[in-house]
């Protein structure tokens, strides 16, 4: 599994011309807290920004999704803004990367912000040149391919800042005989303002089959780059949240990502311990029944079977993506139905208008993720307790106001064929040591396994789908059991790392707190016969016998 941007307002613009080329449609992109504002085709789509600090030096970034691209290179075109601020001695707000309370000095909070990003324009360019060196040949820093250029070359922006632009992959036609069949574009330089030296830099990507148009695209996008007024104010159409809950920092931190964070084309809504971020062609009726269920989910089940230490005001941003093609654009993991990133406190999914069901099933259980996350303090749990309980609650229905436990029926076909493969004996990896492993897998491992082994890599070839199967019939089995003793592991689990949280113990280290909740949970029980059990519940039924006379 697999991302503090202004808030912007993206308007339809009147057409621009580019000498030698058809009329292009541009829209404005005006970011009222750096101050500044560009034009940009109107064929790309801005990614909404992630909540938290991770990519503070990405002032904004879209893709372009029409169709060409994707039937010929299988990617979206890419361009991105970077903004970064080196303040002057004396000029940086004072208190970290984000005060306490909202201001209206905008040209302080963000310089103070955007200081605290280690990463670069180089560094991101260079990061993708690295990282896709498939695509865009041997891997050569951005600084060598400029000590390259024979002649430099630059471009002047509407304010008058001098820019270099350098390519990589220039070619007039697509190469037949390379593998570097990708082009990177970008302009970059620096200015100084009052309180602070900004490093300015654009850059974009996509097969070198589509240069020449978004060459001139990116150029356009450079030169039509102005400032604003120093009194630019902020953009008075997004209002942030009316207050909740009594906790101060937690209202002022969610009026600075309404304020800040929801871009033109989605909206927001609120709850007492959710804030619904969602684009506005997501159908109403799904944004309707989150708001009143997910709060409904929290009461009802997750606060009832693990209950908080003590009364909580956090609030979870729950984004609904418009498509799985906008999700997997925000930086969804591959395969994925919906995710909790920890990092950004932030659950995502998207609308599936072929399974409208399912969007309900993700919601509870990436919301089941956010609440455990946050109830111990982001520990690290074991795999199975943590992806058991998301598909455990998936599963369940809401019936007149009420949630009513169900079998989660993405799973109960692979989960009873992988226990009854697990209960004929699992096969060990063929090049394993001999003697290294016991001749079959059994629970008592199994619980212990680490999120890598889980996911599919370990020694007995059992695939990240199969775990995923296993873990939701082992806690489904455990919760609904008549059998008091296995009844009260899950509840322990929880409790044990809760405590550890409480105290502060958990700190000592991943092994020690993980390993101190299993066995608080599993003391008294026998462990063979909990997996004889645990698989006779999960197996499938044996076929009635037409010719047994009972």
């Amino acid at each position: 599994m697999r991302r503090i941007i202004p808030t912007v307002a993206l308007t339809a613009l009147a057409v621009a011309l580019f000498a030698g080329d058809a009329v292009a449609k541009t829209m404005t992109h005006r970011d009222e807290i750096r101050g500044f504002t560009c034009e940009i085709a109107d064929s790309f789509e801005q990614t909404p920004p992630q909540p938290g600090t991770a990519n503070l030096h990405v002032a904004a970034e879209w893709l372009d999704s029409s169709p060409k691209f994707g039937r010929f290179s299988g990617d979206q075109p890419t361009f991105r803004l970077i903004w970064t601020v080196t303040p002057k001695p004396g000029k940086a707000a004072p208190g970290g990367d984000e005060p306490t309370e909202p201001t209206n000095d905008v040209d302080a909070r963000w310089r103070a912000a955007l200081a605290a990003s280690t990463r670069t324009f180089d560094g991101d360019v260079n990061s993708v040149l690295e990282t896709l060196d498939h695509l865009f040949g041997p891997y050569r820093p951005l600084d060598e391919h400029v000590a390259a250029q024979a002649v430099p070359r630059h471009l002047t922006t509407a304010s008058g800042q001098r820019l270099r632009v350098v390519e990589v992959n220039a070619h007039d036609t697509r190469p037949t005989d390379t593998a570097a069949t990708w082009w990177l574009w970008a302009a970059f330089g620096e200015f100084e303002t009052e309180t602070g030296t900004v490093r300015l830099g654009f850059y974009g990507y996509v097969d070198v089959k589509f240069a020449k148009a978004l060459r001139k695209q990116f150029e356009r996008t450079v030169t039509s780059f102005e400032l604003l007024p120093a009194a630019a104010a902020l953009d008075p159409e997004t209002a942030p949240p009316e207050p909740v809950s009594s906790d101060p920092e937690v209202e002022a931190k969610l009026s600075r990502f309404v304020r800040e964070k929801v871009i033109k084309g989605w909206a927001w809504r609120r709850t007492e311990h959710y804030l619904l971020v969602y684009d506005e062609d997501v159908d109403a009726r799904i944004i309707q029944r989150l708001t009143g269920e997910l709060e409904a989910f929290r009461a009802q089940v997750l606060e009832r079977d693990f209950p908080l230490a003590e009364p909580s005001h956090d609030v979870t941003i729950v984004r609904v993506c418009e498509s799985r093609k906008q999700y997997m654009a925000y930086g969804a993991p591959g395969g994925s139905t919906g995710y909790w990133s920890p990092y950004h406190e932030e659950a995502v999914l998207y609308q599936d208008r072929n399974d409208m069901k399912g969007v309900f099933a993700v919601a509870r259980s990436i919301a089941c993720q956010g609440y455990l996350d946050q109830a111990l303090g982001g520990i690290r749990k074991h795999a199975w307790f943590g992806s058991g309980l998301g598909d455990l609650y998936a599963g369940y229905t809401f019936r007149a106001q009420r949630y009513e436990i169900q079998r989660f029926v993405w799973r109960t076909k692979s989960a009873a064929e992988a226990a009854e493969r697990w209960a004929a004996g699992l096969e060990r990896t063929k090049n394993a040591a001999e003697g290294a492993l016991p001749e079959r897998l059994h629970l008592a491992e199994w619980l212990t396994w680490s999120r890598a082994q889980y996911d599919g890599r370990n020694d007995w070839q059992v695939p990240g789908g199969t775990n995923f199967a296993l873990g939701w019939s082992f806690v489904y089995f455990l919760r609904t059991t008549t059998n008091e003793t296995y009844g009260k592991i899950l509840t322990r689990y929880y409790t044990t790392l809760r405590d550890l949280v409480a105290a502060g113990e958990h700190e000592d280290g991943d092994t020690d707190w993980r390993s101190k909740a299993l066995a608080a949970a599993l003391d008294g029980v026998d462990l063979t016969q909990l997996e004889a059990d645990w698989l006779a519940a999960t197996r499938p039924a044996e076929p009635a016998d037409p010719d047994d006379p009972r």
